[in-house]
């Protein structure tokens, strides 16, 4: 049910404010289902939604864990820990 989750969070991003929880959940989806390229682009958003406002690096290593860049999430999650932002930064 992979592809009816995606057009749920698809639609979920497009009526929201592109927050970053619901940015990582749809990179994820689109990382563990093949869509490698849709998932980096996401990462490019979260990069880009960082320069107006935190975004947490969590968000980026749960797109990592579904590209399977083990390296990356690692490098990320060290950077949640070391600022420990709230749950939902």
């Amino acid at each position: 049910m992979y592809n009816a989750a995606i057009i749920e969070l698809e639609k979920a991003l497009d009526l929201s404010a592109r927050i970053p929880v619901l940015v990582s959940a749809l990179g994820y989806a689109y990382a563990i289902t093949g869509r490698s390229d849709d998932a980096i682009a996401l990462l490019h958003e979260l990069d880009d939604l960082s320069k107006k406002h935190y975004v947490g690096a969590i968000w980026r290593s749960v797109i990592y864990a579904g590209l399977h860049a083990n390296d990356e999430v690692i490098t990320q999650l060290e950077r949640a820990c070391a600022v420990r932002p709230g749950y939902y930064t």
